[in-house]
C-alpha cells in the first residue's frame, strides 16, 4: 500500500502513463500479433506501423470545437494508413476517469459535434445536479424533513438526485431519460471524439494494456462497435442519495478537487462493462 496524497497519485499515474504510451508504441512496432490484432479490428488498409507515434510526455494538444481553443486528444497511438490516421486510446488499468469535463463545455461540445440542441430543462438539470449554479436556497426548499444530504448538497454545492427529484421530479426524471436516449453520442463524446474537432484526431481503437506489470488485462476493442452495442440505459446511483449516475460504460459523477467555483462532470470507464457488451 502506497502512502500517496491526491496530487502525487495524479503525479504517479501521469508518469506512469506516459511511459506505458512509450512501451505499448514500441511493442505496436515489433510484435507481429499484435498488428494483426490491431489490423482485423480497424477499417484502414495498409497501416504503417514502421511509423507508429505516441503522445508521451511531450504530447501537444489538438484544435478544439471550441474556435481558437486547443485540447486534449482521445488518442495515446497514432498510426498512418491508407484512411488517414489509426488512432489507439490506451488504458493501464481497468477503470477510472476517461473523461473530465465542466458543464458548460459538455453542452457545447455535444451541440456541436452531434447537431442537437440540449433542452433547456435538461441544462438546468445538470447545473443542479452537477453544481455549476448556486444551489443554496433550493437546498432549503427540498429540506423540510431535515435530509440527511443537506451537508454534504451544501459542502458540494449540488443537489443528490434524491433532492432533485423532491425539488422537481419531471427534471429528475428527463435529466435520466436524455441520458439513456443520447447514450451512444455520450459514449462517443467520452471514448472517441473529446473536444477535439477533427477526425484524425478521434479514437479508433481502444486497448486495455499495462506493460508496467501492475496488473495483466490485454483487451483491444473496436469503439464504433462497443458503440454500436450499448443499450439504451441509465440511471442513477443508490448510495447516499444517488450522486452518480451510472452507465453501460462506467459511470458518472461530480468531480471538483480544487474546490473551484463550479464542479466538472467526471466519466469513468469501466474495462469489466466495456467487455459486457
Amino acid at each position: 500500500m502506497n502512502n500517496r496524497n491526491r496530487s502525487q497519485g495524479w503525479t504517479h499515474a501521469k508518469k506512469t502513463g506516459h511511459l506505458n504510451e512509450e512501451l505499448a508504441a514500441m511493442n505496436i512496432a515489433n510484435c507481429s500479433t499484435v498488428q494483426t490484432t490491431i489490423t482485423e479490428l480497424s477499417n484502414c488498409n495498409n497501416i504503417d506501423f514502421n511509423n507508429v507515434k505516441y503522445g508521451g510526455i511531450h504530447e501537444t494538444k489538438v484544435e478544439s470545437v471550441i474556435e481558437n481553443h486547443k485540447t486534449t486528444s482521445k488518442t495515446d497511438i497514432t498510426i498512418p494508413c491508407d484512411n488517414g490516421m489509426l488512432n489507439i486510446s490506451l488504458k493501464k488499468d481497468a477503470g477510472g476517469q476517461v473523461f473530465l469535463i465542466s458543464v458548460d463545455n459538455f453542452i457545447f461540445g455535444f451541440e456541436k459535434h452531434y447537431l442537437k440542441i440540449i433542452p433547456n430543462h435538461i441544462k438546468r438539470a445538470l447545473a443542479l445536479f452537477f453544481g455549476s449554479v448556486d444551489i443554496g436556497e433550493i437546498i432549503n426548499i427540498v429540506d423540510k424533513q431535515h435530509s440527511p444530504y443537506k451537508s454534504y448538497e451544501i459542502r458540494k454545492n449540488r443537489l443528490t438526485a434524491c433532492s432533485l427529484y423532491k425539488y422537481d421530479i419531471n427534471l429528475h426524471d428527463a435529466l435520466i431519460k436524455w441520458f439513456t436516449d443520447n447514450i451512444k453520442d455520450i459514449f462517443d463524446f467520452c471514448f472517441i471524439r473529446g473536444m477535439s474537432k477533427n477526425q484524425n484526431d478521434w479514437a479508433n481503437i481502444i486497448w486495455y494494456k499495462n506493460f508496467l506489470n501492475e496488473n495483466t488485462y490485454d483487451e483491444m476493442l473496436n469503439l464504433n462497435t462497443l458503440k454500436d452495442k450499448l443499450p439504451n440505459y441509465a440511471e442513477y446511483g443508490s448510495k447516499n442519495g444517488g450522486t452518480t449516475i451510472q452507465l453501460p460504460f462506467g459511470f458518472l459523477q461530480w468531480h471538483n478537487p480544487s474546490k473551484k467555483e463550479h464542479g466538472d462532470m467526471q466519466f469513468h470507464h469501466s474495462l469489466e462493462k466495456l467487455i459486457n457488451l
